[in-house]
């Protein structure tokens, strides 16, 4: 949206910034539990063990790594929306003063 000529702080481009993060968290975060627990049931299965080690190895390294990367990327979108927001809540702020009181500040 920005590309096409709005505002960091236009409506549309926080509440799509939201809507983004609040996607991300869902389906990235949100289902490392259900995932970690079905790979715990799987763990010293029959299946298991018929993967080879270097199998089970890339599947949990990759899995741990991943995970990582979305952990990080999940607080800074989430720093970005809290940031954004409050500017939001500033500029709403000092557009409710009074004239005078924003000559002073």
């Amino acid at each position: 949206m920005i590309a096409m000529g709005y505002p960091k702080d236009h409506k549309i481009v926080t509440a799509l910034g939201v809507a983004m993060t609040t996607m991300f968290f869902l389906v990235r975060i949100a289902a490392m539990p259900i995932y970690y627990y079905n790979m715990y049931v799987w763990w010293g299965t029959e299946e298991f063990y018929r993967l080879s080690y270097n199998a089970r190895i890339v599947w949990v390294l990759s899995c741990l790594l991943l995970d990582t990367l979305n952990t990080m990327w999940i607080v800074k979108l989430l720093r970005g929306a809290l940031k954004q927001i409050s500017q939001m809540k500033k500029v709403k702020a000092d557009a409710r003063k009074p004239m005078i009181d924003r000559k002073a500040a």
